[in-house]
């Protein structure tokens, strides 16, 4: 029987709270035969919400977290417990498979997203919010011993409500390519109060690296793939129209990149432009660069449509990201490997241009304010 389930915050290898069964609720909707203060019946749901407003998980100050981000549910009749997501941006759960594989070390697991995902002792839950920053819990499950005198503990029958916050120059060649198309863990039982936290680490920067891996898995972002590459849609677009090509083979940063990737960077941009080919109809102009300094370590090619009409671009660096020298043109990129061998990025003026002033890429003005930016930007439209 579930006793409590603990949450260890990776970074800091300490348990950050303990959730007790007692302080599960009856889940909104449950099958139950009595409105009182008693033991459950068998067909119960319990649940308990974790999110920003969680005591001693650090979250408060993200409001990128639901304060109902994820929602853990016990089965009184089954003695399990699962993870369904509420919260708007993404949560991932990661299995303790003990990947000794490095490129697949940081893998975040799999989107809890429209699932209901069964728990089992030392899974991690990874928060992602669009900012850039991350949390990771270890999740500890403890059990009663069934064997010893301890007191077997129900939770108590308390109604609850549940809220659920739901112009490139072409590069001519002619590239064909194929479109392609875990281990069962076992549950494990404790008695005792202290586990040695894992050293397992997945973060934002991270986020990419599923896709590359196992595409298959995301039939819902992934457009295209191959042996070689990926396509995705971004999660957080920036624009109407905003995907990343990256390739398969692990490549964390521009350092890694030498003549030999040419082929790879050529097939990334040509699969890009067969993708876009299906949008013409809406009169959109792509842009195809690479950000300078980027977020995430996979290398990724961003495809984006110049409307920049989007409820996710709602900060200052996101304007400059993509419209400025910050974001640097493709074929650019592409030639300065041909001729050099290596990509060379100025970090120091790069970094000054993300903290600079906006300004509108077609009329040059100047603005303080992202809104009257924006607003500004899309006049030249009417």
């Amino acid at each position: 029987m579930i006793k409590s389930i603990r949450l260890v915050k990776i970074d800091e290898s300490k348990v950050i709270t303990t959730i007790p069964i007692t302080e599960f609720t009856l889940k909104e909707g449950s099958n139950t035969s009595t409105t009182t203060t008693t033991s459950i019946t068998d067909t119960s749901i319990y649940s308990y919400s974790i999110g920003r407003d969680t005591k001693g998980l650090g979250l408060d100050e993200n409001k990128f977290i639901s304060k109902n981000q994820v929602e853990f549910l016990i089965s009184k009749d089954k003695q399990t417990i699962s993870l369904i997501s509420n919260g708007i941006n993404p949560s991932y759960l990661k299995k303790d498979n003990n990947i000794k594989d490095d490129q697949v070390q940081s893998i975040l697991g799999v989107e809890i997203k429209d699932k209901t995902l069964e728990l089992e002792n030392n899974d991690i839950l990874t928060f992602l919010s669009p900012q850039g920053s991350s949390a990771s819990f270890k999740l500890e499950i403890e059990k009663l011993d069934l064997n010893s005198n301890e007191k077997q503990i129900e939770p108590t029958l308390t109604k609850t409500t549940t809220s659920t916050s739901t112009n490139n120059k072409d590069i001519e060649d002619n590239n064909n390519s194929k479109l392609t198309n875990q281990p069962e863990q076992k549950t494990s039982t404790t008695t005792t109060t202290t586990t040695k936290p894992t050293t397992q680490r997945g973060g934002w920067s991270d986020a990419l690296m599923p896709y590359c891996q196992t595409p298959e898995l995301f039939k819902d972002d992934v457009k295209f793939y191959n042996e070689n590459i990926v396509i995705i849609s971004d999660k957080f677009p920036k624009a109407k129209y905003h995907f990343l090509v990256m390739p398969r083979k692990l490549i964390p940063n521009f350092s890694k990149l030498s003549k030999q990737d040419l082929p790879l960077l050529k097939e990334m941009y040509q699969q890009g432009k067969l993708l876009i080919d299906q949008y013409k109809q809406d009169k959109n102009t792509f842009q195809f660069g690479f950000h300078a300094i980027p977020s995430m370590k996979q290398l990724h090619l961003h495809i984006i449509s110049n409307d920049f009409n989007s409820v996710c671009l709602k900060r200052k660096e996101h304007w400059l990201s993509f419209t400025t020298e910050f974001f640097v043109d493709f074929t650019d990129f592409y030639r300065q490997l041909e001729s050099t061998g290596t990509i060379t990025i100025d970090k120091e003026k790069f970094e000054s241009i993300h903290k600079g002033p906006m300004s509108c890429p077609i009329c040059k003005e100047s603005f303080s304010n992202l809104p009257l930016m924006k607003s500004h930007y899309y006049s030249h439209s009417k």
